[in-house]
């Protein structure tokens, strides 16, 4: 299975994920990974994330860059291996945070196309206000990304994206992390 966890930052995609990891590794070939990728064009968006001169449109498509590399190199060969692939984040956060940087969704979709639709997606929804405190409280320098009235447009758009959308879950991430994580564990249980 392909496993998308989805939010806006501060959401808690991180902690779920490794949360999640932990869970089904013990019976599961399980591989973790997130976007951006470790690879070269991942590693140059995270340089790129505290500047503001790229256009939003020119970002969006080095995330997909980035998604295309990563699917071809590392989720369809840990697939093809029989691993179950955690990903913390995929092509909603294209489309969402796209969206809330004020790009037509066609638009975005059409660089998402085609990519290997996610076996279940999460989208961990938690207000915009509470994840921008969760991130002050981190200490560090907030990304343009990472900004309250960002992450309100972005939460927006992840939750019109999740409209009809199959096998894809939203739950609420503002509960505490144990039940989270529970709710999450026995989604995917239904599913192996």
């Amino acid at each position: 299975m392909l496993i998308a966890i989805e939010g806006i930052d501060g959401s808690g995609k991180s902690t779920q994920a490794s949360l999640l990891y932990d869970s089904l590794r013990k019976n599961n070939k399980v591989f973790l990974t997130k976007e951006p990728s470790k690879g070269l064009i991942g590693v140059s968006i995270r340089e790129l994330l505290h500047r503001n001169d790229l256009s939003p449109m020119a970002m969006q498509m080095l995330f997909a860059a980035d998604r295309e590399e990563h699917i071809s190199k590392t989720i369809v060969p840990k697939l093809d291996e029989g691993y179950h692939v955690i990903t913390d984040r995929y092509n909603l956060s294209t489309l969402a945070y796209g969206m809330a940087s004020g790009i037509d969704r066609k638009r975005l979709e059409g660089i998402c196309y085609g990519i290997p639709e996610p076996t279940i997606t999460f989208v961990l929804d938690i207000g915009g206000d509470k994840a921008y405190n969760r991130l002050k409280a981190l200490g560090k320098e907030l990304s343009v990304f990472e900004k309250q009235e960002f992450l309100e447009r972005a939460r927006d758009a992840y939750l019109e994206l999740v409209q009809g959308r199959q096998n894809c879950f939203v739950i609420d991430s503002s509960k505490p992390i144990k039940r989270v994580s529970a709710e999450m564990l026995n989604t995917v249980n239904e599913h192996i």
